[in-house]
């Protein structure tokens, strides 16, 4: 399992939300800055929660299927 933002945030020496806004290429944070986080991220094997991501969202990206029955061709 890969880092998380958090221990991201905690070894490149900025607060999470520069993490997240870095990694998402948002304006306002330098481009040193930037390569740092990305550096760290990788570092960590970073990969982002889709959980956490599908909570502020509100989409979890997911479809259901029902099916009456599933032996019957018609």
């Amino acid at each position: 399992m890969g880092g998380t933002i958090k221990d991201v945030a905690r070894l490149a020496g900025v607060s999470m939300s520069t993490v997240s806004a870095a990694l998402n290429n948002e304006p306002g944070v330098s481009e040193n800055t930037r390569f740092r986080i990305i550096a760290v991220a990788e570092k960590l094997h970073y990969e982002p929660n889709i959980l956490a991501r599908g909570l502020v969202t509100k989409r979890s990206h997911t479809i259901g299927l029902v099916i009456s029955d599933i032996a019957n061709p018609f």
